[in-house]
């Protein structure tokens, strides 16, 4: 647990400024430790806004040695990760929808009106990040196809994707970000996607098979083992020829998980995980998807951390032990 002279220390140094309301303290006292809240504000849309552009590569991560913890886990520790999250969101979802989605006091509720047209915008430069890749790799989008978007939010990204592709199946686990979700839609004029609501690890065994899957600042916010079975779902609804267009923070100095730990400590507002690229490289060729590129990103703004952003191909159909969950 923290306290509130380390919380607003942390604010001071790394945001270069005080919490702004009570609230903050009331929210970030329930972290085990002054690493995991730095890990939040470190990759905070904030952060980035203010010191992206002096972020270098840490050279001392090529250096690093402790390795990323594996994934691990049984099904119930797996229920209990999800229930977590699922929580989490759903709070968020009621509370900060707009903030929880690109963490910036600018989309807090109370200041957001005012920049609506800025955090719209800034789907649109998601889409356009797609588009850069897929030249990159000498693919194209699928314009007929269909396109599962995984954290969907309030819609950011969706009534982008949808004046690309001919169906859009947007999902999320939250529902008050849903709700919001399908009222952005309308208000857009978008008319082709569908919104659906994650329930249970269950529901991930239904999405809908696609052409292009597209998911970026998500899976960050799920333990490694659920992170894992989520790649292990999607690649398996991949068509043929599908696109996966996704990011995964990689790896961090100090970042360790264990499931009874995280299951027994107290949960946090807004949490940031890692997968080894070693597991997401396994579960994509386990899957039958060839990786076309891999790339650093900046999505978590810690130079401590190491984000990627992967595109791949499913390229057949497969079943295979090795891309199942490891017990």
């Amino acid at each position: 647990m923290l306290n509130d002279e380390e919380i607003r220390a942390a604010w001071r140094m790394i945001l270069g400024r005080d919490p702004e309301s009570e609230r903050i303290y009331e929210t970030h006292r329930g972290h085990e430790t002054v690493d995991a809240l730095r890990a939040i504000l470190f990759g905070s849309a904030e952060f980035r806004q203010k010191y992206a552009k002096n972020i270098t590569a840490v050279d001392r991560l090529k250096l690093a040695t402790n390795p990323t913890s594996p994934t691990a886990s049984t099904p119930e520790q797996m229920r209990g990760m999800f229930s977590r999250i699922q929580e989490q969101w759903t709070a968020l979802g009621d509370t900060e929808p707009y903030w929880s989605v690109l963490t910036n006091p600018r989309f807090k509720m109370d200041r957001f009106e005012e920049n609506r047209t800025d955090f719209f915008q800034s789907g649109k430069r998601n889409l356009d990040a797609v588009r850069a890749a897929l030249a990159r790799c000498r693919a194209e989008l699928p314009q007929r196809g269909v396109c599962v978007e995984l954290g969907c939010g309030v819609g950011r990204v969706s009534v982008q994707l949808a004046g690309v592709v001919e169906r859009v199946h947007a999902y999320d686990i939250s529902p008050g970000n849903l709700a919001l979700a399908q009222k952005n839609s309308d208000d857009f004029g978008v008319k082709n996607v569908q919104f659906h609501l994650m329930r249970s690890m269950d529901e991930y065994k239904k999405l809908i098979p696609f052409d292009l899957f597209f998911s970026v600042i998500v899976l960050q916010h799920n333990p490694p083992p659920v992170q894992r079975y989520i790649l292990q779902q999607v690649v398996e609804r991949a068509k043929p020829g599908a696109i996966l267009y996704f990011q995964v923070p990689t790896y961090a100095l100090r970042y360790t998980f264990d499931p009874e730990k995280y299951l027994a400590g107290p949960p946090a507002r807004l949490e940031m995980h890692v997968l080894p690229q070693d597991e997401i490289f396994e579960v994509l060729r386990a899957g039958g998807a060839r990786v076309l590129e891999v790339m650093e990103d900046n999505s978590t703004g810690n130079p401590e951390w190491i984000s990627n952003t992967f595109v791949a191909r499913k390229i057949a159909f497969q079943n295979s032990k090795a891309g199942r969950s490891r017990r």
